[in-house]
Formats: structure tokens, sequence, C-alpha cells
């Protein structure tokens, strides 16, 4: 998988379930793993349909590449009649209106935390987006930021709002008061560890309150969007960055849409760097054909050339 390039994240995953799956049934040579170690495993966890779903498809790509190594049978295939299962509705995640966003930012207790959320609305990053930006990336006189799509492998030159660009000056500003700013030096740093300050939420010291260390990422913004749910009185379970990219998505596209802009689904796709329009639906959280269905008939003619006086009998027809 190194040698394919995979992203160091697939790898962990893939690796992680074949160590599940040798846990569960024991260590064997592969071409001895039947249909009934599969049952066992699935049977031993309590999965839901979407882990469930990627565990499956990962095991079938392991055995489709034992088998074009000849390490099991050429027709051998354990995982022989599993099918994928749809996911049955769950509770909506958190999505955020624009009115909402001020509050997150009342909360924030220190400049890393207002640059993470900022980043988070406005560019509609990732987490792994945000810890890779450096000063070099950052073009405020061209209004804009390179950002690198660590699931496409791509740079993309994203477009810095008014919002941001606010964001960004007061940051760099006192980001400039605790260090010479360096092009290889990092927009989202950590607190210096062994630094104390105090969280007026709680009235407790916490770690990492002082002086940033601009030579390595952050490396868990979603920790650092959590707190700030938190803080603000949201739950948080299963949130983080991608809550922001759904409420800023959903956001833009309603802009968008109510300006009548045809590709208003396209623009939200290229801020979010998604390469397929269907996960661009998810994040938006509707059917867009049963969205733009109703909004182009709901209290308006569904065939508005069909008036009486324009209306030509069949037999007419037949008879002209």
């Amino acid at each position: 998988m190194e040698a394919r390039s995979l992203a160091s994240g697939t790898i962990r995953s893939r690796k992680s379930t074949l160590g599940i799956l040798k846990a569960d049934i024991g260590d064997m040579y592969v071409e001895n793993i039947t249909h009934r170690h599969i049952d066992q495993f699935f049977a031993a966890h309590a999965w839901g349909e979407r882990t469930r779903n990627l565990k499956l498809g990962q095991l079938r790509v392991f055995f489709a590449w034992s088998r074009s190594r000849r390490y099991m049978g050429r027709d051998a295939d354990p995982t022989f009649g599993w099918r994928m299962l749809t996911p049955v509705d769950q509770t909506p995640r958190l999505r955020l209106a624009v009115g909402e966003w001020q509050s997150l930012f009342q909360v924030c207790l220190h400049p890393t935390e207002t640059i993470a959320l900022a980043t988070g609305l406005y560019l509609f990053l990732r987490g792994s987006e945000q810890q890779a930006i450096q000063m070099k990336h950052i073009r405020l006189d061209d209004g804009e930021i390179d950002v690198y799509r660590s699931k496409t492998r791509e740079w993309d030159a994203m477009p810095i709002s008014a919002e941001l660009d606010a964001h960004l000056r007061t940051y760099l500003t006192g980001y400039a008061t605790q260090v010479p700013v360096q092009p290889e030096h990092y927009l989202l740093a950590p607190r210096i560890v062994g630094t104390l300050a105090r969280d007026e939420s709680t009235s407790r010291l916490v770690a990492g309150g002082g002086q940033i260390d601009p030579t390595r990422p952050h490396t868990k913004p979603h920790l650092i969007i959590q707190r700030i749910l938190t803080r603000a009185g949201y739950e948080t379970a299963g949130e983080g960055e991608h809550t922001l990219r759904r409420s800023c998505a959903r956001a833009y596209f309603d802009v968008l849409a109510e300006a009548g802009y045809d590709g208003a689904v396209r623009r939200v796709q290229s801020m979010l760097g998604h390469k397929n329009s269907l996960v661009t639906e998810t994040y938006l959280g509707l059917d867009l054909d049963r969205h733009l269905r109703n909004e182009e008939v709901s209290g308006k003619p569904m065939f508005p050339n069909a008036a009486a006086g324009n209306v030509i009998e069949l037999a007419q027809r037949r008879e002209g």
C-alpha cells in the first residue's frame, strides 16, 4: 500500500481491520480462511452499518490482493454472499445556522481557537487541510490561500473572504508578537507543552495556554472545535471540523440558490474539495432533486404553456 502511495490513514485503517480479524480467528495461512471465519469476525462485533460496510470492503480488497498473489485459490472468496447494508436513518448531525456562528467566536479563549474556527467556517476545511497551512501559503494581497487536499493530493488556491481576511490579519499580528514569522511556520500551531492558562469557563488551569510552537502543526484540530462547541452549549459527540464544513456548506448553498445561481451545488462542491456531488449533497443535508422539484413547482403552474386558449383538442388536430 505504501508503494502505491495510499494515504497513511487508509493504510492504518486497513491494518487495523486485518489485526482485528487475526485476533478473532487466530493466526493462520490466508488460504485457510473460510466463510466461517468471516461469520465469526462480524458476529463478534456490534458495528453500525457504515463501519460494517467499511470492514467488509477492506477485507474484499485484501482477499482480491491475496488471490492475485496466489496466496489463495483463484476462485476463493471468504466474503462471498455478504452484501453491503443500507445505513438506517440516524439522528441528523449538527449543522449551525449563520446566525449562530458569532456565539462560537465569542467563547474562543485564545487566538488559536479563533483561527481554527475561522478557517473551518470560511474555507470549509478538513482538519488535515488546516494542519498543512503554512505562512507561505497565505497571500493576503492576492486574496488567496493555498490549501493541500490530502484526499486528492492536489493544491487548491482558495479565496479569502472579507470575514476570513479580518480574522487572518488579527491573528497574524498577534502571531508576530510571539515569534518572528517564517514562511515554513504553521498557521495552526500548538501551544508549547508545559505552559498553563486559566480556562475562563471553568476557572481551572489548563495546559497549552502559553507561547505557540510555530515549527509544528496542531495535530488535533477537531478537539479545538469540540471545546468551542462545548462552551457554546452544543453536544460534541461525533462533532468536530466536519460540523463546520456541514454548516458553511449549507449556508453557502442557500445564499447561491436564493440568488438564482444554477450551479450552486457545483460551487459548494468545489469549496468542499469533493470529487463526487453525491457526497456534497450529504453535507448539504438535503435531497437536491426533491428540493429543486418543490422549488420549481410549489405554488406555480406545472404546465404554463397549457393555458386554456392554447389547448388544441386531439380530435381537432386529427381533422386538421
